[in-house]
Protein backbone atom coordinates (compact mmCIF):
# COMPACT_ATOMS: atom_id res chain seq x y z
CA UNK A 1 0.00 0.00 0.00
CA UNK A 2 1.22 3.12 -0.95
CA UNK A 3 2.00 6.11 1.69
CA UNK A 4 -1.06 8.12 0.72
CA UNK A 5 -3.26 5.02 1.58
CA UNK A 6 -1.72 4.42 4.35
CA UNK A 7 -2.86 8.30 5.67
CA UNK A 8 -6.32 7.83 4.08
CA UNK A 9 -7.23 4.54 5.88
CA UNK A 10 -5.84 6.33 9.04
CA UNK A 11 -8.13 9.17 8.54
CA UNK A 12 -11.13 6.48 8.09
CA UNK A 13 -10.74 4.82 11.56
CA UNK A 14 -11.48 7.84 13.24
CA UNK A 15 -15.40 8.13 11.97
CA UNK A 16 -16.61 9.76 15.38
CA UNK A 17 -14.41 13.15 14.97
CA UNK A 18 -16.45 15.89 12.90
CA UNK A 19 -13.34 16.58 11.04
CA UNK A 20 -14.02 13.09 8.85
CA UNK A 21 -18.42 13.41 9.08
CA UNK A 22 -19.86 12.90 5.27
CA UNK A 23 -21.84 15.49 3.79
CA UNK A 24 -25.25 14.64 2.87
CA UNK A 25 -24.62 14.61 -0.84
CA UNK A 26 -20.58 13.33 -1.17
CA UNK A 27 -19.57 9.72 -1.12
CA UNK A 28 -15.87 11.34 0.24
CA UNK A 29 -14.96 12.57 3.90
CA UNK A 30 -14.57 15.97 4.47
CA UNK A 31 -11.21 15.70 6.24
CA UNK A 32 -9.58 18.68 8.69
CA UNK A 33 -6.64 21.05 7.65
CA UNK A 34 -4.07 19.36 9.14
CA UNK A 35 -5.11 15.91 7.53
CA UNK A 36 -5.34 17.78 4.35
CA UNK A 37 -1.85 19.30 4.14
CA UNK A 38 -0.53 15.78 4.95
CA UNK A 39 -1.90 14.36 2.62
CA UNK A 40 -0.87 16.82 -0.37
CA UNK A 41 3.05 17.27 1.25
CA UNK A 42 2.74 12.84 0.81
CA UNK A 43 1.28 13.78 -2.94
CA UNK A 44 4.52 16.00 -3.11
CA UNK A 45 2.43 18.87 -2.90
CA UNK A 46 3.79 21.83 -1.53
CA UNK A 47 1.05 24.04 0.63
CA UNK A 48 0.76 25.14 4.22
CA UNK A 49 -2.13 25.25 6.51
CA UNK A 50 -2.23 28.73 6.27
CA UNK A 51 -2.93 28.48 2.79
CA UNK A 52 -5.43 26.03 2.84
CA UNK A 53 -6.99 28.17 5.66
CA UNK A 54 -7.30 31.30 3.83
CA UNK A 55 -7.32 30.62 -0.03
CA UNK A 56 -6.12 32.94 -2.53
CA UNK A 57 -6.85 33.47 -6.54
CA UNK A 58 -3.17 32.57 -7.24
CA UNK A 59 -2.92 29.62 -4.45
CA UNK A 60 -5.62 27.88 -6.13
CA UNK A 61 -5.02 28.85 -9.33
CA UNK A 62 -1.39 27.11 -8.91
CA UNK A 63 -2.56 24.19 -6.99
CA UNK A 64 -5.54 23.26 -9.30
CA UNK A 65 -2.85 23.52 -12.51
CA UNK A 66 -0.64 21.00 -10.68
CA UNK A 67 -3.47 18.93 -10.24
CA UNK A 68 -4.39 18.58 -14.07
CA UNK A 69 -0.49 18.36 -14.29
CA UNK A 70 -0.06 15.54 -11.98
CA UNK A 71 -3.39 13.37 -12.33
CA UNK A 72 -4.43 13.98 -15.78
CA UNK A 73 -1.67 14.56 -17.63
CA UNK A 74 -2.25 17.69 -18.98
CA UNK A 75 0.05 20.63 -18.15
CA UNK A 76 -2.22 24.08 -18.05
CA UNK A 77 0.90 26.13 -19.07
CA UNK A 78 1.90 24.24 -22.37
CA UNK A 79 -2.17 24.10 -23.35
CA UNK A 80 -1.64 28.04 -23.24
CA UNK A 81 1.03 28.46 -24.69
CA UNK A 82 -0.28 25.54 -27.66
CA UNK A 83 -3.34 28.09 -27.85
CA UNK A 84 -1.18 31.42 -28.28
CA UNK A 85 0.77 29.90 -30.97
CA UNK A 86 -2.49 28.78 -32.75
CA UNK A 87 -3.46 32.74 -32.74
CA UNK A 88 0.02 33.67 -34.07
CA UNK A 89 -0.07 30.98 -36.71
CA UNK A 90 -3.07 32.58 -37.70
CA UNK A 91 -1.79 36.08 -37.87
CA UNK A 92 1.20 35.15 -39.98
CA UNK A 93 -1.44 33.33 -42.27
CA UNK A 94 -3.24 36.57 -42.99
CA UNK A 95 0.01 38.08 -43.12
CA UNK A 96 0.98 35.87 -45.97
CA UNK A 97 -2.46 35.76 -47.63
CA UNK A 98 -2.52 39.95 -48.05
CA UNK A 99 1.33 39.92 -49.31
CA UNK A 100 0.55 36.76 -52.19
CA UNK A 101 -2.61 39.53 -52.90
CA UNK A 102 -0.23 42.42 -53.41
CA UNK A 103 2.34 40.44 -55.42
CA UNK A 104 -0.62 39.20 -57.69
CA UNK A 105 -1.82 42.77 -57.91
CA UNK A 106 1.90 43.67 -58.97
CA UNK A 107 2.35 41.11 -61.76
CA UNK A 108 -0.71 41.89 -63.13
CA UNK A 109 0.10 45.82 -63.42
CA UNK A 110 2.88 47.02 -66.15
CA UNK A 111 6.75 46.45 -65.79
CA UNK A 112 7.17 50.02 -65.23
CA UNK A 113 4.22 50.43 -62.37
CA UNK A 114 5.55 47.79 -60.78
CA UNK A 115 9.01 49.10 -60.53
CA UNK A 116 7.79 52.99 -59.86
CA UNK A 117 4.74 51.87 -57.51
CA UNK A 118 6.10 49.08 -55.81
CA UNK A 119 7.73 50.54 -53.02
CA UNK A 120 5.03 52.97 -52.32
CA UNK A 121 2.58 50.09 -52.44
CA UNK A 122 4.70 47.77 -50.02
CA UNK A 123 5.32 50.76 -47.38
CA UNK A 124 1.66 51.07 -47.18
CA UNK A 125 1.12 47.37 -46.69
CA UNK A 126 3.84 47.22 -43.88
CA UNK A 127 1.85 50.18 -42.15
CA UNK A 128 -1.81 48.70 -42.50
CA UNK A 129 0.15 44.85 -41.29
CA UNK A 130 2.00 46.60 -38.14
CA UNK A 131 -1.63 48.87 -37.57
CA UNK A 132 -3.22 45.23 -37.34
CA UNK A 133 -0.42 43.62 -35.31
CA UNK A 134 -0.83 46.33 -32.64
CA UNK A 135 -4.65 46.44 -32.91
CA UNK A 136 -3.97 42.36 -32.27
CA UNK A 137 -1.92 42.72 -29.61
CA UNK A 138 -4.20 44.85 -27.81
CA UNK A 139 -6.86 42.53 -28.30
CA UNK A 140 -4.52 39.54 -26.50
CA UNK A 141 -3.84 42.18 -23.90
CA UNK A 142 -7.32 42.40 -22.92
CA UNK A 143 -8.04 38.85 -23.44
CA UNK A 144 -5.04 36.64 -22.41
CA UNK A 145 -6.32 36.79 -18.50
CA UNK A 146 -9.84 35.31 -19.64
CA UNK A 147 -8.51 32.64 -22.10
CA UNK A 148 -5.66 31.38 -19.66
CA UNK A 149 -8.72 31.75 -16.64
CA UNK A 150 -11.15 29.48 -18.85
CA UNK A 151 -8.45 26.74 -20.28
CA UNK A 152 -7.72 26.38 -16.15
CA UNK A 153 -11.44 26.07 -15.17
CA UNK A 154 -11.92 23.72 -18.20
CA UNK A 155 -9.51 21.70 -17.14
CA UNK A 156 -10.32 21.40 -13.37
CA UNK A 157 -14.15 21.48 -13.78
CA UNK A 158 -13.29 18.23 -15.83
CA UNK A 159 -10.77 16.63 -13.27
CA UNK A 160 -13.65 17.68 -10.37
CA UNK A 161 -16.35 15.68 -12.47
CA UNK A 162 -14.02 12.34 -11.84
CA UNK A 163 -13.14 13.29 -8.70
CA UNK A 164 -16.78 13.80 -7.54
CA UNK A 165 -17.35 17.40 -7.45
CA UNK A 166 -20.13 18.26 -9.79
CA UNK A 167 -20.69 21.96 -8.87
CA UNK A 168 -17.56 23.66 -9.56
CA UNK A 169 -17.77 26.69 -10.62
CA UNK A 170 -15.57 29.65 -12.17
CA UNK A 171 -16.07 31.36 -8.48
CA UNK A 172 -14.13 28.71 -6.99
CA UNK A 173 -11.68 29.91 -9.04
CA UNK A 174 -11.92 33.40 -8.55
CA UNK A 175 -13.15 33.73 -5.06
CA UNK A 176 -12.39 30.27 -3.22
CA UNK A 177 -14.26 29.75 -0.24
CA UNK A 178 -12.60 27.95 2.44
CA UNK A 179 -15.22 25.26 3.38
CA UNK A 180 -15.22 24.43 -0.45
CA UNK A 181 -11.51 24.46 -0.90
CA UNK A 182 -11.43 22.03 1.92
CA UNK A 183 -14.24 20.36 0.42
CA UNK A 184 -12.25 20.42 -2.80
CA UNK A 185 -9.13 18.92 -1.55
CA UNK A 186 -10.80 16.28 0.15
CA UNK A 187 -12.65 14.87 -3.02
CA UNK A 188 -8.63 15.17 -4.66
CA UNK A 189 -7.09 13.64 -1.85
CA UNK A 190 -10.02 10.47 -2.33
CA UNK A 191 -8.94 10.46 -5.89
CA UNK A 192 -5.29 10.03 -5.13
CA UNK A 193 -5.79 7.70 -2.48
CA UNK A 194 -8.32 5.40 -4.84
CA UNK A 195 -5.73 5.77 -7.56
CA UNK A 196 -2.45 4.50 -5.64
CA UNK A 197 -4.84 1.35 -4.85
CA UNK A 198 -5.84 0.53 -8.32
CA UNK A 199 -2.51 1.84 -10.17
CA UNK A 200 -0.68 -1.76 -9.61
CA UNK A 201 -3.68 -3.32 -11.49
CA UNK A 202 -2.58 -1.19 -14.33
CA UNK A 203 0.86 -0.59 -14.29
CA UNK A 204 1.14 -2.68 -18.00
CA UNK A 205 -1.71 -1.18 -19.78
CA UNK A 206 -0.18 2.50 -18.34
CA UNK A 207 3.24 1.43 -19.98
CA UNK A 208 1.62 0.53 -23.35
CA UNK A 209 -0.40 3.40 -23.64
CA UNK A 210 3.06 5.59 -22.67
CA UNK A 211 4.82 3.89 -25.18
CA UNK A 212 2.01 4.06 -27.78
CA UNK A 213 2.03 7.72 -26.61
CA UNK A 214 5.81 8.10 -27.49
CA UNK A 215 5.42 6.80 -30.43
CA UNK A 216 2.45 9.06 -31.46
CA UNK A 217 4.61 11.94 -30.36
CA UNK A 218 7.61 11.19 -32.93
CA UNK A 219 4.91 10.43 -35.74
CA UNK A 220 4.12 14.58 -34.89
CA UNK A 221 6.69 15.61 -34.33
CA UNK A 222 7.32 14.02 -37.82
CA UNK A 223 4.57 15.69 -38.99
CA UNK A 224 5.61 18.93 -37.54
CA UNK A 225 9.22 18.88 -39.05
CA UNK A 226 7.45 18.24 -42.87
CA UNK A 227 5.03 20.98 -42.06
CA UNK A 228 8.45 23.44 -41.24
CA UNK A 229 10.49 21.89 -44.53
CA UNK A 230 7.12 22.43 -46.57
CA UNK A 231 6.74 26.28 -44.89
CA UNK A 232 10.70 27.04 -45.52
CA UNK A 233 10.03 25.71 -49.40
CA UNK A 234 7.01 28.10 -49.81
CA UNK A 235 9.30 30.91 -48.55
CA UNK A 236 12.45 29.67 -50.86
CA UNK A 237 9.67 29.68 -54.24
CA UNK A 238 8.08 32.68 -53.04
CA UNK A 239 11.35 34.76 -52.64
CA UNK A 240 13.09 33.18 -55.91
CA UNK A 241 9.79 34.60 -57.66
CA UNK A 242 10.07 37.93 -56.11
CA UNK A 243 13.74 37.80 -57.39
CA UNK A 244 12.80 36.80 -60.46
CA UNK A 245 9.79 39.04 -60.94
CA UNK A 246 12.76 42.08 -60.11
CA UNK A 247 15.62 40.85 -62.04
CA UNK A 248 12.92 40.91 -64.99
CA UNK A 249 11.52 44.17 -63.96
CA UNK A 250 14.80 45.92 -64.43
CA UNK A 251 15.78 44.29 -67.31
CA UNK A 252 15.56 46.71 -70.37
CA UNK A 253 13.79 45.55 -73.79
CA UNK A 254 15.90 44.70 -76.36
CA UNK A 255 16.77 47.82 -78.93
CA UNK A 256 14.24 46.27 -82.19
CA UNK A 257 11.79 46.00 -80.01
CA UNK A 258 8.94 48.65 -79.21
CA UNK A 259 7.36 49.77 -75.92
CA UNK A 260 4.19 47.74 -76.52
CA UNK A 261 6.16 44.46 -77.31
CA UNK A 262 8.40 44.80 -74.45
CA UNK A 263 5.62 45.16 -72.02
CA UNK A 264 3.92 41.25 -73.44
CA UNK A 265 7.52 40.13 -73.31
CA UNK A 266 7.64 40.60 -69.37
CA UNK A 267 4.02 39.43 -68.97
CA UNK A 268 4.69 36.61 -70.67
CA UNK A 269 8.04 35.21 -69.25
CA UNK A 270 6.25 36.17 -65.66
CA UNK A 271 3.65 33.72 -66.50
CA UNK A 272 5.73 31.05 -67.59
CA UNK A 273 8.08 31.11 -64.57
CA UNK A 274 4.95 31.61 -61.71
CA UNK A 275 2.98 28.45 -63.69
CA UNK A 276 6.95 26.08 -63.66
CA UNK A 277 6.97 27.10 -60.07
CA UNK A 278 3.09 26.67 -59.22
CA UNK A 279 3.75 23.24 -61.38
CA UNK A 280 6.34 22.22 -58.79
CA UNK A 281 5.15 23.55 -55.53
CA UNK A 282 1.77 21.24 -56.51
CA UNK A 283 3.77 18.31 -56.93
CA UNK A 284 5.16 18.66 -53.54
CA UNK A 285 2.18 19.41 -51.90
CA UNK A 286 0.46 15.98 -53.22
CA UNK A 287 3.43 13.86 -51.80
CA UNK A 288 3.54 16.01 -48.51
CA UNK A 289 -0.41 15.06 -48.70
CA UNK A 290 0.21 11.44 -49.68
CA UNK A 291 2.38 11.03 -46.49
CA UNK A 292 0.15 12.44 -44.32
CA UNK A 293 -2.40 10.18 -45.23
CA UNK A 294 -0.27 7.87 -44.88
CA UNK A 295 0.86 8.58 -41.66
CA UNK A 296 -3.13 9.14 -40.55
CA UNK A 297 -4.03 5.93 -42.46
CA UNK A 298 -0.88 4.13 -39.74
CA UNK A 299 -2.22 6.19 -36.91
CA UNK A 300 -6.37 4.93 -37.40
CA UNK A 301 -4.63 1.38 -37.77
CA UNK A 302 -2.81 1.79 -34.46
CA UNK A 303 -5.83 3.17 -32.99
CA UNK A 304 -8.18 -0.09 -34.10
CA UNK A 305 -5.05 -2.84 -33.39
CA UNK A 306 -4.82 -1.04 -29.77
CA UNK A 307 -8.82 -1.26 -29.40
CA UNK A 308 -8.92 -4.83 -30.40
CA UNK A 309 -6.08 -6.15 -28.46
CA UNK A 310 -8.09 -4.62 -25.39
CA UNK A 311 -11.16 -6.42 -26.40
CA UNK A 312 -9.55 -9.76 -26.47
CA UNK A 313 -7.60 -9.31 -23.34
CA UNK A 314 -10.74 -8.59 -22.03
CA UNK A 315 -12.91 -11.84 -23.22
CA UNK A 316 -9.28 -13.59 -22.42
CA UNK A 317 -9.50 -12.61 -18.98
CA UNK A 318 -12.53 -13.54 -18.65
CA UNK A 319 -12.67 -17.00 -19.99
CA UNK A 320 -9.43 -17.51 -18.00
CA UNK A 321 -11.41 -16.95 -14.92
CA UNK A 322 -14.30 -19.22 -16.25
CA UNK A 323 -11.86 -21.68 -16.24
CA UNK A 324 -10.14 -21.22 -13.31
CA UNK A 325 -13.25 -21.79 -11.31
CA UNK A 326 -14.00 -24.77 -13.30
CA UNK A 327 -10.69 -26.27 -13.08
CA UNK A 328 -11.13 -25.81 -8.71
CA UNK A 329 -14.65 -27.55 -9.30
CA UNK A 330 -13.53 -30.62 -11.18
CA UNK A 331 -10.09 -30.88 -9.20
CA UNK A 332 -12.66 -31.66 -6.27
CA UNK A 333 -14.03 -34.45 -8.10
CA UNK A 334 -10.48 -35.65 -9.12
CA UNK A 335 -9.68 -35.69 -5.43
CA UNK A 336 -12.00 -37.91 -4.52
CA UNK A 337 -11.16 -41.67 -3.70
CA UNK A 338 -12.85 -44.43 -5.75
CA UNK A 339 -13.04 -46.64 -3.21
CA UNK A 340 -15.58 -44.23 -0.99
CA UNK A 341 -17.56 -44.20 -4.20
CA UNK A 342 -18.25 -48.06 -4.73
CA UNK A 343 -18.67 -47.89 -0.65
CA UNK A 344 -21.28 -45.16 -1.11
CA UNK A 345 -23.11 -47.38 -4.27
CA UNK A 346 -23.22 -50.22 -2.05
CA UNK A 347 -24.95 -48.73 0.63
CA UNK A 348 -27.54 -46.99 -1.75
CA UNK A 349 -28.14 -50.80 -2.71
CA UNK A 350 -28.62 -52.01 0.47
CA UNK A 351 -30.62 -49.02 1.31
CA UNK A 352 -32.86 -49.50 -2.13
CA UNK A 353 -33.45 -53.43 -0.88
CA UNK A 354 -34.53 -52.16 2.71
CA UNK A 355 -37.28 -49.64 0.82
CA UNK A 356 -38.12 -52.51 -1.28
CA UNK A 357 -39.26 -55.23 1.98
CA UNK A 358 -40.51 -52.07 2.92
CA UNK A 359 -42.78 -51.56 -0.10
CA UNK A 360 -43.97 -55.05 -0.05
CA UNK A 361 -44.88 -54.81 3.57
CA UNK A 362 -47.02 -51.98 2.87
CA UNK A 363 -48.59 -53.17 0.03
CA UNK A 364 -49.74 -56.42 2.18
CA UNK A 365 -51.01 -53.58 5.03
CA UNK A 366 -53.00 -51.84 1.91
CA UNK A 367 -54.76 -54.36 1.17
CA UNK A 368 -55.78 -55.59 4.81
CA UNK A 369 -57.05 -52.03 5.53
CA UNK A 370 -59.20 -52.31 2.55
CA UNK A 371 -61.84 -53.99 4.32
CA UNK A 372 -61.92 -51.55 6.47
CA UNK A 373 -62.69 -48.91 4.70
CA UNK A 374 -66.87 -48.44 4.74
CA UNK A 375 -65.60 -47.97 8.51
CA UNK A 376 -63.00 -45.34 7.79
CA UNK A 377 -65.05 -43.78 5.39
CA UNK A 378 -67.49 -43.09 8.32
CA UNK A 379 -64.97 -42.03 10.73
CA UNK A 380 -63.65 -39.37 7.91
CA UNK A 381 -67.29 -37.97 7.54
CA UNK A 382 -66.89 -37.71 11.51
CA UNK A 383 -63.65 -36.31 11.22
CA UNK A 384 -64.57 -34.02 8.63
CA UNK A 385 -67.14 -32.07 10.82
CA UNK A 386 -64.54 -32.06 13.76
CA UNK A 387 -62.21 -30.21 11.06
CA UNK A 388 -65.28 -27.89 10.24
CA UNK A 389 -65.91 -26.89 13.97
CA UNK A 390 -61.87 -26.83 14.36
CA UNK A 391 -61.67 -24.18 11.54
CA UNK A 392 -64.61 -22.13 13.12
CA UNK A 393 -62.70 -21.87 16.45
CA UNK A 394 -59.08 -21.44 14.37
CA UNK A 395 -61.18 -18.73 12.59
CA UNK A 396 -62.12 -17.18 16.02
CA UNK A 397 -58.92 -17.32 17.07
CA UNK A 398 -57.55 -14.97 13.86
CA UNK A 399 -60.43 -12.89 14.38
CA UNK A 400 -59.27 -12.27 18.17
CA UNK A 401 -55.27 -12.22 16.99
CA UNK A 402 -56.53 -9.54 14.69
CA UNK A 403 -58.02 -7.53 17.68
CA UNK A 404 -54.82 -7.93 19.36
CA UNK A 405 -52.94 -6.45 16.74
CA UNK A 406 -55.07 -3.59 16.52
CA UNK A 407 -55.16 -2.99 20.56
CA UNK A 408 -51.39 -3.07 20.32
CA UNK A 409 -51.44 -0.66 17.29
CA UNK A 410 -53.36 1.86 19.06
CA UNK A 411 -51.66 1.66 21.90
CA UNK A 412 -48.39 2.34 20.00
CA UNK A 413 -50.15 5.10 18.11
CA UNK A 414 -50.95 6.80 21.89
CA UNK A 415 -47.45 5.81 22.78
CA UNK A 416 -46.32 7.87 19.59
CA UNK A 417 -48.70 10.83 20.32
CA UNK A 418 -47.39 10.80 24.17
CA UNK A 419 -43.61 11.50 23.01
CA UNK A 420 -45.23 13.91 20.52
CA UNK A 421 -46.96 15.87 23.26
CA UNK A 422 -44.15 15.49 25.36
CA UNK A 423 -41.69 17.01 22.27
CA UNK A 424 -44.26 20.08 22.04
CA UNK A 425 -44.10 20.35 25.68
CA UNK A 426 -40.08 21.10 25.63
CA UNK A 427 -40.72 23.03 22.75
CA UNK A 428 -42.96 25.00 24.25
CA UNK A 429 -41.01 25.57 27.29
CA UNK A 430 -37.61 26.43 24.54
CA UNK A 431 -40.14 29.08 23.74
CA UNK A 432 -40.81 29.93 27.03
CA UNK A 433 -37.39 30.48 27.41
CA UNK A 434 -36.66 32.31 23.73
CA UNK A 435 -39.66 35.08 25.12
CA UNK A 436 -37.68 35.62 28.35
CA UNK A 437 -34.76 36.56 26.71
CA UNK A 438 -36.27 37.94 23.85
CA UNK A 439 -37.81 40.17 26.94
CA UNK A 440 -34.47 40.71 28.53
CA UNK A 441 -33.36 42.19 25.20
CA UNK A 442 -36.39 44.34 25.11
CA UNK A 443 -35.81 45.78 28.34
CA UNK A 444 -32.49 46.40 27.35
CA UNK A 445 -33.04 47.84 23.97
CA UNK A 446 -35.62 50.11 26.19
CA UNK A 447 -32.92 51.56 27.98
CA UNK A 448 -30.78 52.32 25.18
CA UNK A 449 -33.69 53.72 23.57
CA UNK A 450 -33.76 56.03 26.48
CA UNK A 451 -30.43 57.32 25.56
CA UNK A 452 -30.41 57.04 22.00
CA UNK A 453 -33.87 57.40 20.86
CA UNK A 454 -33.27 58.22 17.05
CA UNK A 455 -30.28 55.98 16.40
CA UNK A 456 -32.24 52.86 17.99
CA UNK A 457 -35.88 53.46 16.98
CA UNK A 458 -35.64 51.33 13.76
CA UNK A 459 -33.94 48.16 15.88
CA UNK A 460 -36.91 48.32 18.64
CA UNK A 461 -39.44 48.09 16.07
CA UNK A 462 -37.73 45.27 14.70
CA UNK A 463 -37.05 43.35 17.86
CA UNK A 464 -40.75 43.96 18.37
CA UNK A 465 -42.27 42.54 15.55
CA UNK A 466 -40.13 39.19 16.28
CA UNK A 467 -41.75 39.20 19.50
CA UNK A 468 -44.87 39.38 17.91
CA UNK A 469 -44.01 36.74 15.37
CA UNK A 470 -42.90 34.31 18.39
CA UNK A 471 -45.92 35.06 20.54
CA UNK A 472 -47.93 33.81 17.37
CA UNK A 473 -46.02 31.07 17.28
CA UNK A 474 -46.37 30.00 20.82
CA UNK A 475 -50.44 30.64 20.50
CA UNK A 476 -50.36 28.01 17.25
CA UNK A 477 -48.10 25.54 19.47
CA UNK A 478 -50.81 25.60 22.29
CA UNK A 479 -53.85 24.91 20.26
CA UNK A 480 -51.88 22.40 18.37
CA UNK A 481 -51.13 20.82 22.09
CA UNK A 482 -54.87 21.46 22.54
CA UNK A 483 -55.69 19.46 19.96
CA UNK A 484 -53.21 16.95 20.39
CA UNK A 485 -54.85 16.56 23.85
CA UNK A 486 -58.25 16.11 22.54
CA UNK A 487 -57.47 13.47 20.01
CA UNK A 488 -55.22 11.55 22.79
CA UNK A 489 -58.71 11.70 25.50
CA UNK A 490 -60.50 10.42 21.89
CA UNK A 491 -58.43 7.20 21.54
CA UNK A 492 -58.20 6.58 25.21
CA UNK A 493 -62.14 5.99 25.10
CA UNK A 494 -62.02 4.20 22.08
CA UNK A 495 -59.11 1.90 23.48
CA UNK A 496 -61.19 1.71 26.53
CA UNK A 497 -64.45 0.44 24.65
CA UNK A 498 -63.02 -1.92 22.42
CA UNK A 499 -61.30 -3.61 25.76
CA UNK A 500 -64.49 -4.36 27.28
CA UNK A 501 -65.75 -4.97 23.76
CA UNK A 502 -62.56 -7.69 23.55
CA UNK A 503 -63.39 -8.85 27.15
CA UNK A 504 -66.79 -10.05 26.08
CA UNK A 505 -66.36 -11.77 23.12
CA UNK A 506 -63.26 -13.48 24.78
CA UNK A 507 -65.57 -15.13 27.25
CA UNK A 508 -67.92 -15.85 24.62
CA UNK A 509 -64.92 -17.99 22.76
CA UNK A 510 -64.06 -19.15 26.19
CA UNK A 511 -67.97 -20.50 26.41
CA UNK A 512 -68.00 -22.21 23.09
CA UNK A 513 -64.23 -23.80 23.35
CA UNK A 514 -65.61 -25.59 26.29
CA UNK A 515 -68.71 -27.08 24.56
CA UNK A 516 -66.19 -27.85 21.64
CA UNK A 517 -63.83 -29.58 24.10
CA UNK A 518 -66.55 -31.71 25.68
CA UNK A 519 -68.03 -32.77 21.66
CA UNK A 520 -64.29 -33.94 20.95
CA UNK A 521 -63.76 -35.64 24.47
CA UNK A 522 -66.94 -37.61 23.67
CA UNK A 523 -66.16 -38.08 19.73
CA UNK A 524 -62.98 -40.04 20.85
CA UNK A 525 -64.44 -41.76 23.46
CA UNK A 526 -66.62 -43.57 21.03
CA UNK A 527 -63.96 -44.09 18.51
CA UNK A 528 -61.83 -45.60 21.20
CA UNK A 529 -64.73 -48.17 22.31
CA UNK A 530 -65.23 -48.87 17.88
CA UNK A 531 -61.18 -49.59 17.54
CA UNK A 532 -61.02 -51.62 20.41
CA UNK A 533 -64.17 -53.55 19.41
CA UNK A 534 -62.70 -53.96 15.83
CA UNK A 535 -59.19 -55.25 17.34
CA UNK A 536 -60.79 -57.51 19.64
CA UNK A 537 -62.85 -58.75 16.14
CA UNK A 538 -59.91 -59.28 14.33
CA UNK A 539 -58.35 -60.90 17.37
Amino acid sequence: MSRISSIYNGTLRRQDTPSTQTTSHDQFPLLNIQEITFCLLACEITVTEEQIARPTNAFVKELYGEFCDQYMGTPIPEVQRRIAQGKRKKLKKLQDTSKKTTNIQERDNDAMEVENGDREDEEMEGQQINEDDNEYDDEDEDLIHLRDLYVLYAATERFMQICGIGNFTLLDILRPDPFRTRRILSAVINFARYRSVRLNACEDLVKRADDEEERLRNVKEKNLDLADKLQELKHKIESSLESSLKAIGTMGPPENINGENTTMFRRRHTLKQIHSYNIKLQDDLNNLKVHVESLMNEYRKYKDEKARLLGKIEDQQYLLAEKTNELERMRDYAQTDITLVRNIVEDLNKQLSEYNERIRTLEAQEKKLESMNGEVNKLEREFREMHLLIEEVSNQQMRESKAKEENDKLNLEVERLDLETKELDRQIGLKEQQLKLQQEKKDKVNQQYNEQERDYQNSIQLVIDEHTKLHERVKLKEQQYTSTKLQIQQLETTIRAQKASFAKEKKNVEIKLYRLAGIMRRYMDQIGNKLDAFNKDNL
